[in-house]
């Protein structure tokens, strides 16, 4: 009984940290460690700070809205890669499986996927995935966003 009890405990406790984590925390941390790696992490304070603008203008109004609902912005671009579409393909299934594809870019000079997860018209995480010049980028927006703000 005694570690029924413990184990429960142990996976809230899990579950409860991953809710917090974003998509690059949870699936993409080893990047990080990698040479020819940059990792970009934005805390909320950064957010809380635009947030303390006045703005007379009404775009920079809504600029300042948006800044208020965002918690974070991590970013990391891999460069120098061997296959760097093999890359974006693989980081593209491990988004796919927890967020929605909301918008898709290709040029020739590299694709971009960004993808949402979000319900009720309110979006917890944007990410985006793109490819190009022997690059992988991923980055994380998260918050409590609308989703006719983005």
């Amino acid at each position: 009984m005694k570690q029924s009890i413990i184990f429960t405990l142990s996976l809230l406790l899990l579950t409860s940290l991953s809710i917090g984590q974003n998509i690059i925390d949870q699936k993409f941390s080893n990047l990080k460690r990698q040479e020819n790696v940059t990792s970009v992490h934005v805390a909320a304070k950064t957010f809380e700070l635009a947030a303390s603008l006045e703005f007379e203008d009404e775009e920079l109004e809504d600029f300042r809205t948006f800044a208020e609902s965002i918690q974070s912005f991590d970013l990391i671009a891999a460069s120098e890669l061997p296959n760097p579409k093999t890359e974006y393909r693989a980081a593209l299934r491990k988004v796919a499986v927890t967020h929605d594809e909301w918008m898709s870019i290709q040029e020739e000079s590299g694709t971009f996927t960004f993808l949402v997860d979000e319900s009720n018209g309110i979006v917890r995480e944007l990410v985006m995935v793109g490819t190009g010049d022997n690059e992988l980028i991923i980055f994380s927006l998260m918050g409590n966003m609308e989703l006719d703000q983005l």
